[in-house]
This record gives structure tokens, sequence and C-alpha cells, in this order.
């Protein structure tokens, strides 16, 4: 069964990491903050069991989840790429949950 409430603290968890981007520096992403991010993501992706676990020069994250069937199927990939642009402080960024899970 999918706890809800889990993924819900995974996901605030997740938004309220200071991502903040530096305007100033053209690299991508441009801040440490952001490789922060990104380093946690890479640990939680290995632990919850996902193969090929890579995140590159570029911060671009990838991933691939192992079949469970006894038979040939496509393998599915996991890409994601960490960049913030910053049109508000993020430190003063705060989460609500509103709905009762």
């Amino acid at each position: 069964m999918i706890n809800k409430q889990h993924i819900t603290n995974r996901f605030i968890k997740y938004v309220t990491i200071d991502t903040e981007s530096d305007p100033n520096n053209p690299d991508f992403p441009s801040t440490e903050k952001q490789w922060n991010l990104a380093k946690i993501l890479e640990k939680e992706l290995i632990e919850i069991g996902l193969q090929d676990v890579e995140l590159d020069n570029n911060c671009y994250i990838m991933a691939t989840l192992p079949s469970n069937l006894d038979y040939e199927v496509p393998t599915i990939g996991f890409v994601a790429h960490i960049e913030h642009k910053s049109r508000f402080y993020r430190k003063r960024c705060k989460t609500s949950n509103y709905r009762k899970l």
C-alpha cells in the first residue's frame, strides 16, 4: 500500500531545501546548494533500489528501474535536472499542507 504521508513528507523535505540560484554565475547549476539537493536525490534513488544511478557533471540525475517480471520488458528510465531560477527569496519559503491524506 502507498504511504501517502511518507510521500508528502519527502516532497515537503525537497521543496524546503534552499536551492536558490546565482544569477551572476553562468554555470549550471549555479550554486553548491543545488548540488546538495542533487546528492540527496542520488542517495535516495539508490536507497529505494533504482539501478544505474548517476549524477553527472551538469547535475543531471539518471537511474533505471529494474523489472520485477520474469520476462523481458523495456527498461524504465528516470532523468532529472536541478536548476532553480530565483524569483523570490527562497529562504522565506514556507510549506503548508491543507489536504487531509
